[in-house]
């Protein structure tokens, strides 16, 4: 189905956007040898990406407002599913 499909690129980017996040805040541990691939390695490697802004938070999963997106095609909103 076409929505699982963008259920998954949406958690995927998610995830890239956390991981990003974490390399940002310390610097040390993704400097590591068993750390993630660097965000650009990510990204090249993720169907979607975006840039927005957390706009609700179900008990099942949070919706974004998308403000750009960066790889993909997307709509106005993506929803991540919380696991």
């Amino acid at each position: 189905m076409r929505h699982d499909g963008r259920m998954r690129i949406a958690l995927a980017t998610a995830v890239i956007a956390l991981i990003a996040a974490i390399a940002l805040v310390a610097p040390g541990v993704a400097s590591a040898s068993c750390a993630v691939q660097r965000p650009a390695v990510m990204l090249a490697g993720a169907d979607a990406a975006f840039v927005g802004r957390l706009v609700e938070t179900r008990s099942d999963r949070w919706v974004f407002a998308v403000e750009e997106a960066v790889k993909g095609v997307l709509g106005a909103q993506v929803e991540v599913l919380r696991r």
